[in-house]
């Protein structure tokens, strides 16, 4: 049984469609298959039935994908571990961020990491949902939300910021403002892709939903909130954006729709690494205590 099948068994069971998770691995669907099948043949049991809708895990899958992603977040820890066996602070740092992280942002992250550890270099790698990359290595990860509920991490809360419906003042002199929720379906509106929220959908603040029709839908929040800054329509997000620059825009509807965002940071226990890498560890520890206060 090889890490890699267990990989592409996840990757099936998040896509529900083994011609899908064929595409995003960018491998065949034979060849796809075919690791399936040794998978299943070194289990000795069916891991998932195929129906019209797609696939779902069998009671042997869903052990295989429970094990299998405890496995590959041991391995994850493991190579994280070796690669700073020398217990000193020098090799590179791995990030997984989501799209859209500001240039400024991540150019803070890369002074930050240079006061607490000048030998180390930084490798930013881009996830649309980064918790579903746990079981893979890393040193840092941010992301929107809630911590993951299983897993030993070390997680610290950035920023929390409300959410709330902006958009420029060319576009409201050429459109109108809306003035209720009601008024939203005839305006231009973007739609962010963020930690599993709908875009197609917007949170109001006395509970449930409104849903919307985006005319661009990205999980991209940086170029969202630029495409709002050029006019282009209304965007749920951030009146306060300190790391985007450019003119601010004009809050709209802020007592009837938003919701609040939270941004975390998570990087391995102590704990659960190797003695000798625990040096490394406090060096990363060290660069989040720069960025946010603890979870």
């Amino acid at each position: 049984m090889d890490l890699e099948s267990i990989r592409l068994l996840m990757r099936v069971v998040e896509c529900g469609s083994i011609q899908r998770a064929a595409q995003l691995s960018g491998t065949s669907r034979t060849s796809l298959r075919r690791r399936l099948e040794n998978l299943e043949a070194a289990v000795g049991n069916a891991l998932f039935v195929r129906s019209a809708a797609g696939v779902a895990l069998t009671p042997a899958g869903a052990v295989v994908l429970e094990e299998g992603r405890a496995l590959l977040e041991r391995y994850a820890r493991m190579v994280s571990s070796a690669r700073a066996a020398k217990g000193d602070p020098s090799g590179r740092i791995l990030v997984v961020i989501p799209p859209g992280v500001p240039d400024l942002g991540r150019i803070a992250l890369l002074h930050a990491l240079q006061d607490v550890a000048p030998g180390m270099c930084l490798q930013d790698v881009e996830r649309a949902e980064p918790l579903d990359h746990l079981h893979e290595p890393f040193d840092l990860m941010f992301h929107f939300g809630d911590p993951p509920s299983q897993g030993r991490w070390f997680s610290r809360v950035l920023a929390r910021v409300r959410l709330v419906p902006l958009a420029s003042e060319a576009y409201l002199a050429k459109h109108g403002r809306p003035t209720s929720v009601a008024d939203l379906g005839a305006h231009r509106l973007l739609g962010w892709q963020y930690g599993g929220c709908d875009a197609n959908e917007w949170p109001l603040l006395s509970g449930g939903v409104v849903p919307i029709e985006p005319v661009f839908c990205s999980r991209n929040g940086q170029t969202l909130h630029r495409a709002a800054q050029d006019g282009v329509g209304i965007l749920l997000g951030d009146p306060n954006p300190i790391l985007v620059p450019g003119p601010p825009l004009v809050p709209v509807l802020a007592d009837q729709v938003g919701r609040e965002l939270t941004f975390r940071c998570l990087s391995p226990q102590p704990s659960d690494v190797d003695p000798r890498s625990r040096t490394f560890i406090e060096h990363v520890q060290a660069l989040v205590n720069k960025m946010g206060p603890e979870a």
